[in-house]
């Protein structure tokens, strides 16, 4: 809803009314990436990307590998081999990518996706202990990656209030103090 219209420019800086593009339509793109290039399907058969009730994360990855040329993570625009999903700050922010509607996949299977994403770490209930899983982080900038993405997928980030622009919903500066 807080981006459907959004300006899109060509390569020269002019605006290009031919491109539709939004957080939806990009997020659906994650998605169907999962979708089409993962080993196991997390959304109607989630079990086949488990082995002794832990994500096996390997299927997962090859849905981005960088070494696969086909896979559409390289392009003219982006030139690059990027880091590999197995980065923490790589990987879970792609995770957040179910909560957006797409043709073609239930609620029910979207839920399916982001429980199977979300159980990649298990936390201890008592003593403080370390999250275990094959993905997970102790750095504070992997781990800032990881909350993100998890308040998003549990849907515990509000959006912006309607009728009002993104300047003027949050922080408005520092408050000045009248001089002496």
């Amino acid at each position: 809803r807080e981006s459907k219209e959004l300006v899109m420019y060509d390569r020269s800086g002019h605006k290009d009314g031919s491109i539709d593009f939004s957080a939806r339509a990009y997020l659906n793109r994650i998605a169907r990436q999962y979708r089409r290039r993962a080993q196991c399907d997390g959304g109607t058969h989630p079990e086949e990307c488990l082995f002794n009730e832990k994500v096996k994360t390997e299927l997962l990855a090859s849905a981005f590998d960088p070494a696969d040329p086909s896979d559409g993570l390289v392009c003219e625009g982006v030139p690059n081999i990027g880091e590999s999903w197995w980065a923490p700050f790589m990987a879970y922010p792609t995770f957040s990518a179910f909560v957006a509607p797409l043709e073609g996949l239930s609620r029910d299977e979207s839920r399916a996706w982001i429980d199977l994403f979300a159980s990649i770490c298990s936390f201890p209930t008592e003593g403080g202990g370390k999250p275990d899983g094959t993905l997970c982080s102790r750095s504070y900038f992997d781990s800032a990656q990881e909350l993100v993405s998890t308040m998003v997928m549990a849907g515990a980030v509000p959006g912006l209030p309607q009728g009002r622009p993104a300047s003027t919903s949050g922080y408005h500066g520092p408050q000045r103090v009248p001089d002496a």
